[in-house]
């Protein structure tokens, strides 16, 4: 198992249990001030992130939503930088920006 305590599969009894120190150590969101009802990792678990305090920040859903479409903006753009996205990834992709309202990545979608 990952140093982390996730697996591939989803949640696992350590992150639940970091997420859950980690909430009533921090009860509001790091943007907004609302209610903080989920953990994010500031550095993606995928870059190197891990499940350090330093690495997490409380949010409410609204903003983890807005924080993690900018993070996968970000990445798909690295992405189709180095030419790696898979049609199916870009249409992903393109769904989730029409889900939040994001302003399309690439607004003629020629990948």
């Amino acid at each position: 198992m990952p140093a982390s305590g996730l697996t591939q599969s989803g949640s696992t009894r350590r992150w639940r249990e970091t997420r859950r120190r980690h909430l009533h150590r921090n009860p509001w969101c790091y943007v907004c001030g609302g209610t903080a009802t989920e953990v994010h990792h500031v550095i993606q678990r995928v870059d190197g992130g891990t499940d350090h305090d330093s690495n997490l920040r409380s949010l409410c859903k609204p903003c983890h939503q807005k924080q993690t479409a900018a993070q996968t903006r970000q990445r798909a753009a690295e992405l189709k930088h180095l030419r790696l996205l898979t049609r199916s990834q870009q249409e992903r992709i393109a769904e989730l920006e029409q889900q939040l309202g994001a302003e399309p990545l690439h607004p003629s979608r020629e990948w």
